[in-house]
């Protein structure tokens, strides 16, 4: 996006994390916290052209109605929450689309379409340091991690 001129924003909780969202492009990180509003307001103030929600719950009930005027929110992700607590006021009087991303049912020549262009000429550099193999009998700790809100990347399960 920062290649076509739009501005990018990340949001995380992981403060050791903002570095490295600015080296995959983030023009600016913040805190989820900053970002994630309680209030049942039904508009916020609008801030976001557009948004990719991977966590759902209040944060894609913020980002919906903080985006502005004939924005888009695309969800693709429910692990703070598979709910959605908003109004349709987003959606009528600022004419916002929520799409949400089922890559499952998405034709499989077209997601290796896809998958062919994110491993080339997509593809951000440093993204080797998001994954990493832990072998089997690890897997309870990892899965403890997770669930405290630790866990960063991706964790390859090595079943050998």
């Amino acid at each position: 996006l920062a290649q076509l001129g739009c501005q990018v924003a990340a949001v995380t909780g992981k403060a050791d994390r903002h570095e490295f969202l600015t080296s995959l492009g983030a023009a600016q990180v913040l805190d989820r916290q900053e970002v994630i509003d309680e209030q049942d307001r039904p508009l916020l103030s609008a801030r976001w052209a557009g948004a990719v929600d991977t966590v759902g719950g209040e944060m894609l009930s913020s980002a919906i109605r903080a985006t502005r005027q004939w924005g888009a929110v695309a969800a693709c992700g429910n692990v703070a929450s598979p709910r959605l607590d908003t109004t349709v006021f987003p959606f009528i009087l600022r004419g916002v689309t929520l799409y949400g991303i089922n890559s499952e049912q998405y034709p499989k020549i077209e997601r290796a379409r896809l998958w062919g262009r994110l491993a080339g000429e997509w593809k951000l550099p440093g993204l080797e340091a998001l994954a990493r193999e832990v072998p089997l009998n690890q897997l309870p700790d990892e899965i403890d991690l997770i669930l405290k809100g630790g866990q960063v990347g991706r964790v390859l399960v090595n079943l050998g």
